[in-house]
């Protein structure tokens, strides 16, 4: 009983979160280590090791029983059962998410030595997170670990469908990385159509843009960014680079390249002969792609020219037959798709180990020189911010931000054309499930309280009294009575923002009460009432 107290109290809760996080790739990565050393589950299974068999019954799922009997004593079965199954997967989500949150500030609170702090604001229930803003707050906490644990998952089910071995669902893990990539989609409000086509155009400009890549730009680059405001995603890889180059000491970037180091080796040492051949192919289109990036930075930052070093990896395919023969498509191309795939992964982690020499040994010669020669801080970080925003691009690390931005678009609309279809389909269910009834009763074409009252004042006008929200008091004569609804109607429409695309907008001619049997009233506080910068 005295080691719960790892797990519940304040430090140690965060401290399990993190080991957790790191334990859900390195159990992936163990797979795949069995997989490369032809041991199968049979072999786990005679062993007589739990890696044989998937545990879904967990602790945390094991908890809701104690719960569910404590609320079918206080509220009756049927409410209990409600409320604990009915929300079983939202919360679910919600928390996988949560935890990846905490996990990824400890990482980097570790890594860095410095506590950093996000505003996050205070946003109201019902109001829309575009995609571009989730990318910017969740990329490298949520969604770069989701790919990379995806990337894992996909080595793991090919290097076991090569040598025909059974191999486990990892169910727990497909929930896992899936959780973080669309929790901001499913938790975002009102799924229209006319928010989905916007946050698409929106989001593909962020990707596309050409903000910040000018070398003048870089002091500009490093203040937006550390207020969150980052244009393009240039600008986001760009900053994230220029923080860890200028910001973490020597020692630790010593002993992540040592890391670096291990892994590589490792790799060359484990993969069958037949993976690394295929680096050969890779090495001579990243020739092409440098010829590429070098007519980017010497006319003019031309965007097709970044464009193309990103796609000229497609001439793989092509190429792999020039290089190491006829090998590279028998006995066909499909079959040899695992091996492209798996030589492309260990081909980007040989990129990176270079990548961090050549920054790791810029990094010490120029702080040997600022040393030596004694300029100021400022001069030292502008010196390794112009070689970061080069080997940002040259090292690939810009086209993979670009690949992985492009995968998180596909799969933010993929789940947000699934929910406005099931929100359409089944009468809002999801904004129903989301926010409240109030909301949900509200046609897609129709503003909110335009033609209904609240359901408070449909009790009042049941009942025989007036509402406490009604203006229309004893005592209050006509005039007064439009006088007050004006002056609602004035001060609703200054809370409402405007000339965004997707806004409620209220006016004189769009009352909410202005085709509604009922007398005029004021607009009821509770639900919020188009607040939402997106509501459609």
């Amino acid at each position: 009983l005295h080691s719960l107290s790892f797990y519940f109290t304040s430090v140690a809760f965060y401290v399990s979160n993190l080991l957790i996080d790191i334990s859900i790739s390195l159990y992936v990565s163990l797979f795949i280590v069995f997989t490369l050393a032809n041991i199968d589950l049979t072999k786990l299974s005679a062993l007589g090791s739990s890696f044989s068999s998937e545990w879904l019954l967990s602790l945390g799922i094991m908890s809701l029983f104690p719960q569910l009997f404590e609320m079918i004593l206080e509220f009756g079965a049927v409410r209990a059962c409600k409320e604990v199954f009915g929300g079983l997967i939202a919360s679910t989500m919600f928390f996988i998410f949560q935890n990846k949150n905490i996990a990824a500030a400890m990482r980097d609170g570790a890594t860095s030595g410095v506590a950093r702090y996000f505003s996050t604001g205070r946003p109201l229930a019902n109001q829309h997170q575009t995609w571009k803003d989730s990318y910017i707050s969740y990329w490298k906490s949520h969604y770069c670990p989701a790919i990379r644990l995806m990337v894992l998952y996909i080595v793991y089910n090919l290097l076991a469908s090569q040598t025909f071995q059974g191999r486990l669902p990892m169910f727990l893990v497909v929930v896992s990385f899936v959780s973080w990539m669309v929790t901001p989609v499913i938790f975002a409000p009102f799924p229209r159509c006319e928010l989905i086509e916007q946050d698409l155009r929106e989001f593909n400009g962020f990707i596309n843009g050409r903000a910040g890549m000018s070398e003048k730009e870089l002091p500009e680059v490093v203040e937006r960014g550390q207020r969150g405001r980052a244009r393009t995603i240039f600008e986001c890889g760009l900053l994230d680079s220029v923080n860890y180059w200028t910001t973490m000491p020597i020692l630790v970037l010593l002993f992540n390249l040592l890391s670096r180091l291990i892994l590589c080796t490792t790799l060359a040492l484990a993969l069958p002969a037949e993976v690394i051949d295929f680096l050969w192919v890779y090495l001579v289109v990243l020739s092409v792609q440098w010829l590429l990036v070098l007519g980017f930075f010497t006319f003019g930052l031309n965007n097709i020219l970044l464009m193309l070093s990103l796609m000229v990896w497609l001439l793989v395919l092509p190429v792999g037959r020039l290089v190491i023969g006829t090998r590279a498509v028998s006995p066909s191309l499909w079959m040899r798709m695992p091996e492209y795939f798996i030589s492309f992964l260990v081909f980007v982690e040989f990129l990176g180990l270079v990548h961090h020499i050549l920054m790791t040994a810029c990094r010490i010669f120029i702080h040997m020189q600022a040393t030596g020669c004694c300029f100021g801080l400022e001069e030292r970080n502008h010196r390794i911010q112009r070689w970061v925003r080069l080997a940002h691009v040259y090292f690939f690390n810009h086209q993979l931000h670009t690949l992985q931005a492009y995968i998180v678009l596909l799969a933010n609309l993929m789940t947000s054309l699934f929910i406005a279809a099931l929100d359409k389909v089944c009468c809002r269910i999801h904004t129903w499930w989301l926010l409240n009834y109030e909301l949900a009763r509200t046609d897609n074409r129709e503003q909110y309280l335009q033609n209904k009252p609240t359901l408070l004042e449909q009790e009042s006008q049941r009942h025989g009294h007036q509402s406490e929200t009604s203006s229309f008091m004893g005592g209050e004569t006509s005039e007064e009575a439009a006088d007050s609804s004006s002056s609602e109607a004035a001060s609703q429409s200054r809370l409402l923002p405007q000339g965004r695309e997707g806004t409620v907008r209220v006016s004189e001619n769009d009352r909410p009460w202005t085709s509604s049997p009922w007398p005029p009233r004021t607009v009821s506080v509770w639900p919020p009432i188009g607040v939402s910068t997106n509501m459609a």
